[in-house]
């Protein structure tokens, strides 16, 4: 099928500290991530992501009746509702390999982003609990049957479990002091996938706007003025590196 002839897809995300970014929401990055595996796929061409205000949508945005981000317009449908976009994307491009049946892999993964969440908002004031999840995550993925959660290839599990890692990731370590042992060796492993596949470096948000997201959260240690300025108008960082230690894995098929 030529490109002229692909559906073509447009993706609105968060809107970063400056309007004009995308910012880091990680349901939006799952769904664009998404959307590029289906481009990869050659099935759809979406182009880069729009950032939204919700409170100063574009004109197109309510002209499709949108009313929350993440969304996504393809010929007639217009969706935005994060979990109505994930099962479109898997019925209506089914050839970009996003549907997934893997219940230990949803297991493994289900308590990691409530701990950190719980974290975050000191409802947990110690990282115990979310320690424990990222072992069990690690665990899993030691016995893991490919690079990806369910097997050889990137999956909608991925394109939801992904990001919210890398929030994790760099919200903890700015905001709590807390870095992730290197000693989790399948977990940095898993990560080293994630810098590896285009579709989640090209949807991951800078560093700084990470950090923001979780700032500007009413439950959420605070930045002083002056910090916050300065990260809004930082050069854009990514985080996309992993402990030397952690990178020397070796797969070894049976």
């Amino acid at each position: 099928m030529g490109s002229a002839t692909l559906p073509s897809m447009t993706v609105y995300v968060k809107a970063g500290a400056d309007g004009r970014r995308p910012g880091a929401c990680p349901f939006s990055q799952a769904v664009y991530m998404s959307a590029l595996a289906a481009e990869a796929a050659g099935l759809v061409t979406c182009g880069e992501p729009v950032p939204v205000l919700v409170s100063r949508p574009p004109t197109e945005f309510a002209q499709h009746g949108l009313k929350h981000v993440p969304a996504v317009v393809c010929g007639g449908v217009a969706l935005d509702n994060a979990d109505d976009i994930a099962a479109y994307m898997r019925e209506a491009f089914p050839g970009a390999g996003l549907a997934y049946n893997c219940p230990e892999a949803e297991l493994a993964t289900a308590g990691v982003f409530s701990r950190f969440c719980f974290y975050m908002k000191a409802v947990s004031r110690d990282p115990s609990h979310l320690e424990a999840e990222l072992r069990k995550l690690d665990a899993f993925l030691a016995a893991a049957p490919g690079p990806f959660l369910c097997g050889a290839r990137l999956s909608q599990l991925d394109c939801e479990v992904m990001p919210k890692l890398q929030h994790l990731r760099v919200a903890c370590a700015a905001l709590k002091g807390y870095t992730i042992g290197v000693e989790l060796a399948h977990f940095w492993r898993y990560m080293h996938q994630a810098y590896s596949e285009e579709a989640f470096v090209r949807a991951c948000p800078c560093d700084q706007e990470i950090v923001l997201h979780w700032a500007d959260r009413p439950e959420t240690d605070k930045l002083s003025f002056e910090r916050h300025k300065a990260l809004s108008r930082e050069k854009p960082k990514y985080s996309l590196d992993v402990p030397v230690r952690a990178a020397v894995v070796t797969l070894v098929d049976d």
